[in-house]
């Protein structure tokens, strides 16, 4: 009781997961890596927020009083490509991300996020001790969340 709870965050959460990652050479100057991963499980006791990735969406979320445990699966692939040639180095990275959560008791809750990563960069070695380096990225963020009631006597109520 001594540290503060941020109810949209939940209490906790009982998560399970597998992931696999390579990284490779392609010779003296390229190399190409790759992620994949897979969590399945429950985030506890989530309350005022029927959404997932809170920190990011908030204040713009869709909240009950009820709340409880949501369930959720997630789906991560990630990969780049690097090479480096005379004084340059370049570089490319992309990351996809696709998580579903829902609750099976009213208010029921389906959210579904799809997230994209893209970055570039390229970097100039100076000389022994410097390099110039610059990169950019574009993220592509999408969350839509659906609520149903399956009782019509219910009485709680939602807010925006």
């Amino acid at each position: 009781q001594d540290k503060p709870v941020m109810e949209q965050l939940g209490d906790g959460s009982d998560l399970l997961g597998v992931s696999a990652g390579s990284y490779t050479r392609l010779g003296a100057e390229r190399v190409v890596w790759g992620n994949a991963s897979f969590v399945t499980g429950t985030y506890r006791s989530v309350r005022w927020t029927d959404c997932i990735d809170y920190n990011r969406v908030a204040p713009y979320v869709l909240g009950d009083e009820a709340g409880g445990d949501l369930s959720t699966r997630s789906y991560r692939f990630s990969g780049g490509y690097a090479c480096g040639f005379s004084r340059w180095t370049v570089g490319v990275h992309a990351a996809y991300r696709a998580e579903i959560a829902y609750r099976n008791r009213d208010p029921r809750v389906k959210t579904v996020v799809s997230d994209i990563d893209i970055a570039l960069g390229g970097g100039y070695t100076v000389n022994d001790h410097s390099v110039i380096g610059l990169n950019a990225g574009v993220n592509i963020y999408n969350q839509n969340c659906d609520l149903d009631f399956y009782n019509p006597l219910n009485e709680i109520n939602t807010y925006t």
